[in-house]
């Protein structure tokens, strides 16, 4: 199920002349400009060092013109707060740019059957009140695959009926899509699933698909499928040609149609527009409601390692590029590590909440994912990472979040492919007050609709608005931005002219830039 797509380095040529002899015509001194002007307003778009490393993600983002690519997301309850949150907020911001091409990965038993509001116009049926699914545990050889009823993801359980049950087929389960979906756009729309297959089972499963509101005509109903197979996964698909402009819904069954036949075990289910071979799918790796980076990596660690890998497969392989995925993996968190206890995660750092230990648990992250992705049987060079940190509450907590932002630009700094966004630098307290963008008076910890939507684009326009000449991306024009410039350099990740290749031409055009501490 998994393809091991070798990635392609991005090409580096010799030198046309020496570093030493280039270096020396520009003179590595004292910063020249150093402005730390506080955020712009809504209108300027001007958000001086807010983007750290941003050039570091411009192959990610510029390659969604021509090709599919994938974002993991991962943070506490902003991430789907209330059905948006980050989630929907990026989703948003992605559609107004080289667009969306699927709905990312959902399990079928979002919340252990209480659905959890993820996906964006899109989302899985609840299952809870139908009392006849299992969630998790269930002692089958595809409990690694997802986790138990705890959710230590924070959303993740598949649904399950085991040898003998009995279940309606009113029960309805599957994911539905929206009208306005911004995968809708050609009209055809193609569901893939992922189901576990058992061992001498003589069950069989007919999926359909059906318009999601009265009169619910039935559009599309799949021949029997027999889900007998040697303990493993299979991933299927049904897909729909010019569907009907209204809300329309993947289920396992037809309601008032054969009942479910048992045993039955169903994990994943996403949907993409088949005609678009370009853009994003947002997924949503990990939500959880109060939780740190010390929550997440004690979390993710725990995990069967099959977990982990058979998410990132699933998302590398619906990119359907035979040169291989590109994945972006965002990390947001801050605000529940202020009152973290724990020691971190890896070295055992106290207090919990101390900017040390937020550095060691967001390390292990990163760690933990890249031996994932590698174990899946995929290129490192084809992996990224954006770190950003909680946006700016205000009052007592404001200097310590604010380290927190200065660790992760040293993360961010010190890895490849990696890049830091700080939200305190694209607007701050007075102007999220007076804007409505948090959520309450007595709660700066959540954000409205806008909010998300808001940051979102500002985040990502500060991503696309990086300057060559200020390599490290801290406004400040100094030696940092060279030492920077020739680590990234050595490692082929140094594109300054943005021509495909990091080369000799790279070398001066950005020295140019700095010398003159331009743009």
């Amino acid at each position: 199920m998994t393809m091991n797509r070798p990635s392609s380095r991005f090409p580096v040529r010799v030198l046309s002349m020496s570093l030493a002899a280039t270096l020396q015509m520009f003179a590595v001194g004292q910063p020249r400009f150093d402005a730390r002007t506080p955020p712009a307003g809504p209108d300027a778009r001007q958000w001086p060092g807010a983007a750290i490393g941003g050039h570091r993600l411009a192959p990610f983002f510029r390659a969604s013109a021509h090709r599919r690519v994938d974002i993991l997301g991962i943070g506490d309850s902003n991430h789907v707060y209330f059905g948006h949150g980050w989630e929907e907020g990026w989703n948003t911001a992605l559609s107004v740019r080289s667009g969306v091409y699927g709905t990312g990965l959902h399990t079928f038993g979002e919340g252990s059957g209480n659905g959890s509001g993820i996906g964006h116009r899109c989302g899985v049926f609840s299952t809870i009140n139908s009392g006849v699914f299992e969630y998790g545990d269930s002692g089958t050889a595809f409990d690694r695959f997802m986790n138990g009823t705890v959710r230590p993801t924070g959303n993740s359980n598949y649904i399950y009926l085991p040898p003998g049950a009995e279940a309606s087929s009113f029960n309805v389960t599957g994911l539905f899509l929206s009208s306005n979906s911004p995968i809708r756009a050609s009209g055809d729309v193609r569901f893939q699933y992922v189901i576990g297959r058992f061992e001498d089972s003589i069950a069989r499963m007919r999926p359909i698909i059906r318009v999601n509101e009265f009169p619910y005509s039935l559009l599309v109903q799949s021949e029997p499928i027999s889900m007998a197979g040697p303990n493993d996964l299979a991933v299927l698909e049904l897909s729909i040609d010019d569907a009907p402009a209204a809300d329309i819904g993947f289920q396992l069954a037809l309601p008032g149609g054969p009942d479910y036949e048992a045993p039955l075990l169903a994990l994943y289910v996403s949907a993409d527009d088949p005609q678009r071979v370009y853009g994003y799918a947002y997924n949503v790796l990990y939500y959880g409601g109060g939780s740190s980076l010390r929550t997440m990596a004690g979390r993710l660690n725990a995990l069967d390692p099959a977990q982990l890998e058979l998410f990132m497969s699933l998302t590398a392989d619906g990119q359907r590029d035979e040169a291989g995925p590109l994945t972006l993996v965002r990390i947001n968190s801050g605000l529940n590590d202020l009152r973290s206890i724990e020691p971190s995660f890896v070295a055992g750092i106290v207090p919990g909440s101390s900017p040390e230990a937020y550095e060691d648990n967001l390390r292990a992250i990163i760690a933990e994912l890249s031996a994932r992705w590698r174990a899946a049987g995929l290129a490192d060079e084809s992996l990224y990472f954006l770190i950003t940190p909680s946006h700016p509450i205000g009052g007592s907590d404001a200097r310590l979040l604010a380290r927190y932002g200065d660790i992760a630009e040293q993360v961010a700094l010190s890895l490849p492919r990696a890049a830091c966004v700080r939200l305190d630098r694209l607007t701050d307290p007075s102007e999220m007050v007076e804007r409505g963008w948090y959520r309450a008076a007595d709660d700066r910890y959540h954000l409205t609709q806008p909010g998300y939507i808001e940051l979102s684009q500002r985040e990502l326009e500060a991503l696309e608005r990086w300057c060559p000449g200020d390599w490290t991306g801290d406004d400040a024009f100094d030696s940092a931005d060279i030492v920077q410039f020739l680590g990234d350099w050595e490692r082929g990740e140094a594109d300054a002219d943005q021509d495909g290749s990091t080369d000799s031409e790279d070398v001066v055009y950005f020295l140019q830039l700095w010398d003159s501490s331009g743009c």
